[in-house]
């Protein structure tokens, strides 16, 4: 196929082949462009042509760029609107070439300039622009509600123009995204792309997001199921793309279920990391397989180190500029030729991103969890404060409240006998509100004693939705009885004085409430 420009003229064919090699088989498309001698190019519209998809094959190829003075030639030329679509193209290399000299604000300002000169139905283009913007987003500018909103944009606009292998990159890279914010969202984006990375036998691609997916699971308290989707990724697919990433995991799945003969198991298949990011993986493991082998200073210490190890990365990081991160990732990607790596420069930039989230989720959670004690505090002093409700609870539906009083009391007791051990303190916690655990005849029972106007409010909402779980449901009975929120924490389980709140916003979300839910409940 023949590309006319300017007067009509038909391209040189040359350039019209690379141009059709470009996404696919980028360093096919640049061996063609390297056997063109530009010099020889007689036509402005020609070397206009040739200076965008040369650049774009260099930065494609991973090959450096040392100046903007080819791309500008390209970009010069299309500014008179010689070719929309070739404008808006250079306008993102422009773009890309500028995030390669390190001048990340003028990249910004050139990916924008090409999303407002796209044409609307310019899907590829309108994607990558939106896709480099994220990138930017996450990597620089800390803003990573703008990062995840650009990654939206950019998977809608790739999936408009039937690009699978971006769609597969864009859902990736919002599953490991929302890691920080929204774990329904992490499930959704990571769940369809391990299924399109099955479709596209993208094995890579495959192993990476499995992997997420189970570390999610961990961080989601889901441990059976991190472990179960672990076990079945090897026993389906082998060890030929796993790093000791997913050993880890089940590592750390064992060791939050009990079985710690498994957790050192898995522990023992990884090696001693040289890589500083590798060894807070490695200790947030160890801490917890010696917290369940009841060697509880081990597990202390090494929750210390973790901190100390997590706060240098953190500083580290900081000082990193994006071309330093992006040569790192490309020397790994070097030495590890047998996984086949070829993807596009956009995916290993994004996947940096994963990289560098899960990491960020890691230090967060595990610095965390040195106040865990002090969140259970709170639980406990908000109780304190709300003994007259408690009691009245008490006489108002009958002596099966009394059990409620009791794990408060308990609970009290062990923080005052474990509050200098934190880690003693959560475990004896935990022990307290499982053996406390309300079965269904307590639940039962509070229904049963509940006020008419509770139970109408609770039937309502049961035959509205039809899909309500059983635990929102408890939570909705328990608002509608007039429970305060430590008392749900207690009741439900929780170990943090916030969880109820997220619970509530997430039973506002799916009854999609353009209200509070107890706003709601009130209007029922």
């Amino acid at each position: 196929m023949l590309l006319l420009v300017g007067c009509g003229r038909s391209a040189d064919s040359r350039l019209v082949l690379a141009d059709s090699l470009i996404n696919e088989h980028a360093d096919s498309a640049y061996m063609v462009l390297n056997e063109i001698n530009a010099d020889e190019l007689t036509h402005n519209s020609d070397r206009a042509y040739y200076a965008l998809l040369y650049t774009q094959a260099q930065y494609k190829n991973f090959d450096s760029i040392p100046s903007d003075s080819l791309i500008n030639t390209a970009v010069d030329y299309y500014a008179d609107n010689h070719n929309r679509e070739h404008y808006t193209r250079a306008l993102i290399y422009k773009g890309a070439v500028m995030q390669e000299l390190g001048k990340e604000q003028e990249a910004m300002e050139w990916y924008k300039r090409a999303e407002d000169n796209a044409s609307p139905d310019d899907y590829m283009n309108l994607g990558q622009a939106n896709l480099r913007m994220a990138v930017l987003y996450a990597l620089n500018y800390a803003d990573n509600n703008e990062a995840i909103e650009k990654e939206r944009r950019a998977l809608h606009y790739f999936r408009k123009a039937g690009s699978k292998s971006y769609e597969l990159m864009c859902l990736s890279s919002l599953g490991g995204g929302y890691r920080l914010s929204n774990m329904d969202s992490v499930y959704y984006y990571l769940n369809q792309a391990i299924t399109l990375a099955k479709e596209l036998k993208e094995d890579y691609r495959l192993y990476s997001c499995t992997q997420m997916l189970a570390r999610a699971y961990n961080e989601d308290s889901l441990y059976t199921e991190s472990k179960a989707l672990s076990l079945d990724y090897l026993n389906r697919y082998g060890t030929e793309y796993v790093d000791d990433d997913i050993y880890y995991d089940l590592a750390y799945s064992y060791a939050k279920i009990g079985m710690v003969d498994s957790a050192q198991f898995y522990f023992n298949r990884t090696s001693e990391p040289i890589d500083e990011d590798m060894k807070v993986t490695r200790l947030i493991t160890l801490a917890e397989i010696n917290q369940t082998q009841g060697e509880y200073k081990s597990a202390f210490q090494h929750i210390q180190k973790t901190e100390r190890l997590s706060m240098q990365l953190t500083s580290k990081n900081d000082e990193k500029s994006l071309i330093s991160i992006e040569s790192d990732y490309d020397n790994e990607k070097n030495k590890n030729e047998k996984a086949k790596f070829e993807e596009k420069q956009d995916a290993l930039r994004l996947a940096i991103i994963v990289v560098l989230i899960a990491i960020v989720v890691l230090i967060y959670k595990y610095i965390r969890r040195k106040q865990d004690h002090k969140d259970v505090l709170l639980i406990i002093e908000n109780l304190e404060k709300e003994k007259v409700n408690l009691e009245n609870n008490c006489k108002l539906y009958g002596d099966f409240m009394d059990s409620h009083i009791a794990l408060m009391k308990a609970l009290k007791d062990c923080y005052l006998k474990f509050s200098e051990n934190p880690a003693l303190f959560l475990k004896q916690y935990n022990k307290l509100i499982e053996e406390g655990e309300y079965d269904d005849k307590f639940w039962e029972q509070l229904y049963h004693n509940s006020s008419i106007e509770a139970k109408n409010k609770i039937d309502e909402i049961k035959e509205k939705y039809k899909n309500v779980k059983t635990d929102d449901l408890r939570i909705l009975l328990m608002l509608c009885n007039g429970f305060t929120n430590s008392e749900i924490n207690i009741c439900m389980g929780y170990r943090h004085a916030t969880r109820i709140y997220s619970k509530k916003a997430e039973i506002a979300k799916k009854f999609k409430l353009d209200c509070t839910l107890d706003d709601f409940l009130k209007g029922i």
